[in-house]
């Protein structure tokens, strides 16, 4: 347990943070762009040793930026093509091919 061990420890230092990428430095953000969920890295820069761990990423949609409209219009587009396509298999599904 890393908090149990580095809680004990006055020689180290435990930050758990949860930041936009934005707000990363570049370094940091270079080294957790290759991270999966869970995943760490000891990174060793003189004089300090660092681990980095992803915990976790999260997808934030920024809804005034998009146009509700427009999102409206996607689903609404995406369902009526999945209509067409089930229609148009029910039709070959019905019609009489001739090859001659």
């Amino acid at each position: 347990d890393l908090y149990g061990w580095a809680k004990g420890n006055p020689n180290h230092v435990l930050k758990r943070k949860t930041v936009k990428r934005a707000e990363i430095d570049g370094p940091t953000r270079n080294i957790l762009t290759n991270l999966d969920e869970n995943e760490y890295v000891i990174a060793t820069q003189e004089p300090t040793t660092t681990l980095i761990m992803m915990c976790s990423r999260s997808q934030t949609l920024d809804l005034e930026k998009q146009d509700l409209a427009q999102i409206r219009d996607g689903l609404l587009n995406q369902r009526l093509g999945s209509y067409a396509d089930s229609y148009l298999e029910n039709l070959r599904d019905d019609a009489r091919i001739v090859y001659k």
